[in-house]
């Protein structure tokens, strides 16, 4: 998405002098020294950041100029040339930390750390790369400590020497399909269009991941699990950056699917209606709710793609407005007015802009979010600018204004939306509040509640989690921005212990030098999604939860 910038202004910068990150030694001598022909070159800033027309280096780094430094932006694209390729590739990892610049010479130059490669995908060995290379990259970008202009961890290579997401597979099949029921994605195509809601993937199941990460992948029917499986364009397909993890829900299309109690699957074709978004960390399809494998119909059959569920209401304005389901049916006609009022419960809180004072969320018809529509960039009542992540609650029931359209596939609110109404969950016709801000669940609570659930499953919604921090496993560091620690009810260890895993700091950042640290016995509020870790560790998923609360501070009391 287009980023619309305050002031236009003239920026040269040739090398900077990199010293965040964790593996950066300092210092960190100029790379370039050996490729400079001794005359200055200026390159000036150009393109948008979208796909079709990125930003150039010396665009993003005035982008980052202007956002402040630790503040991340939206997602962007930027075109440049691998000038040094610093740590390379990951053996252990297999991500990617190097520096990109506007020509070889290393004009103007940004780091790119802890990258993944195309199609959002791991590197499958560390000599994919070298010096030279041109590549498109796509991710956040962010001035770290003020002083490091670099791609946050998340980014990806969208393009590399010309080859794309679209086209950089090598068995011979191209990404096809529309996403339609009549026209479905192929898992190509899936994995070039990286996003959206409602859509149909078909593929071959080839497999399931079978613990954390897609390195647990296993390309069988043995040792699988019930919770996923993997899907491929090629029914012998081997190699997990051309594959797809899908979550299956509870239900039918879980016990028709899973490979556990369906082996006969395995390298059957499939047809999946549901949304395409990250799971395990890589480009995955979640909210599954159907399914055709062999002929036969599992679970309840959509009328189109982007079908949402649930009855269509309301006339879309500011006195009868539309429910979720009517917004996303004139989302897919395409017949849409200036602006559309769009009333639902909050059931995702994605992240705060500070440069804004915008949140990006998502609303449903139901607590579920089994149909979700993105409210992208949002401001609060009166057009004013929100002053925390926490200003809004997962069951918060809202009105907003504003600008709808099709991103990519995703229904959303555009940039510029606006609340007109905002009731408190409690109050928003949802009886079970429990795990909302206001009435967050206790660590025991959580751990009862997260242990009952399926082995590996990562909640869709984010929820509330309060208690005193029992144990530290390890403490917030500039490094990664991260902390782990467990909660109980009453400080103490050996009972049912919550544990916050790699946990963000306020707002969903991470944390820097200078914030608070957390110690034993502070009192806490955490948020976000959770997992019953390998079926016996209740646990926030990994980088998916920040803090709220830390003893009497918010995020909202820090910028007072």
């Amino acid at each position: 998405m287009n980023k619309i910038f305050k002031s236009m202004m003239a920026m040269t910068i040739a090398a900077f002098t990199f010293t965040a990150c964790e593996d950066v030694p300092e210092p960190y001598n100029n790379p370039y020294d050996s490729f400079n022909s001794g005359e200055e070159v200026t390159i000036d800033p150009a393109g948008s950041g979208t796909v079709e027309d990125p930003y150039n280096v010396a665009a993003a780094l005035k982008l980052i100029n202007e956002l402040g430094a630790d503040v991340n932006s939206d997602k962007i694209y930027v075109k440049g040339y691998i000038s040094d390729l610093g740590k390379g590739i990951d053996a252990t990892y297999l991500n990617a930390q190097f520096t990109i610049a506007d020509d070889k010479n290393g004009t103007n130059s940004l780091l790119v750390y802890r990258s993944n490669y195309l199609n959002d995908q791991k590197f499958t060995s560390t000599d994919q790369l070298k010096a030279g290379d041109e590549v498109i990259m796509c991710g956040s970008v962010v001035n770290y400590k003020g002083d490091t202009p670099e791609f946050t961890t998340g980014t990806y290579i969208y393009s590399h020497n010309g080859t794309t997401s679209d086209s950089g597979n090598t068995s011979g099949d191209n990404g096809d399909g529309k996403g339609t029921i009549d026209s479905p994605y192929n898992v190509t195509a899936a994995l070039a269009a990286g996003s959206g809601t409602g859509v149909f993937v078909k593929g071959y199941i080839v497999g399931s991941i079978d613990g954390k990460a897609t390195t647990d992948a296993k390309f069988s029917a043995e040792t699988a699990t019930v919770s996923n499986i993997l899907v491929a364009a090629s029914a012998d397909e081997t190699d997990i950056t051309k594959c797809m993890p899908v979550q299956l829900p509870t239900g039918d299309v879980r016990s028709s699917l899973n490979l556990v109690d369906n082996a006969g699957n395995y390298k059957k074709e499939v047809t999946l209606y549901g949304n395409i978004e990250k799971y395990f960390s890589v480009t995955g399809i979640k909210s599954v709710t159907y399914a055709i494998l062999n002929g036969t119909e599992i679970g309840t059959k959509p009328e189109s793609g982007n079908t949402p569920s649930g009855e269509a209401k309301g006339s879309g304005t500011q006195a009868d407005p539309w429910n979720v389901a009517a917004a996303i049916n004139a989302i897919n006609s395409g017949t849409l007015p200036d602006e559309a009022f769009v009333k639902g419960i909050i059931v995702q809180l994605d992240k705060f802009n500070s440069t804004y004072g915008s949140i990006t969320y998502w609303i449903s018809d139901s607590k579920d979010g089994s149909t979700k529509l993105q409210v992208y960039s949002g401001l609060n009542l009166n057009k004013e600018q929100f002053t925390a992540l926490e200003n809004l609650a997962i069951g918060d029931e809202v009105v907003v204004a504003g600008k709808l359209k099709d991103y990519n596939g995703t229904p959303e609110f555009d940039k510029n939306n606006y609340l007109v109404s905002h009731s408190n969950g409690s109050n928003s016709g949802n009886t079970n509040t429990t795990g909302t801000l206001d009435n967050p669940l206790t660590a025991s609570q959580a751990y009862d509640a997260v242990a009952a659930m399926e082995k590996g499953v990562t909640s869709e919604a984010d929820y509330y989690v309060k208690g005193k921090i029992s144990s530290i496993k390890f403490t917030f560091s500039a490094q990664y921005g991260t902390a782990t620690f467990n909660i109980s009810d009453d400080g103490a260890t050996g009972g049912k212990e919550f544990i916050a895993y790699s946990c963000y700091y306020f707002g969903n950042q991470p944390w820097v030098e200078g914030n608070t640290q957390v110690q034993v016995g502070d009192e806490v509020i955490v948020c976000g999604k959770v997992v019953n870790y390998n079926g016996n560790t209740p646990e926030f998923a990994s980088k998916k939860n920040y803090l709220v609360k830390l003893n009497s501070q918010t995020a909202a009391s820090r910028r007072k």
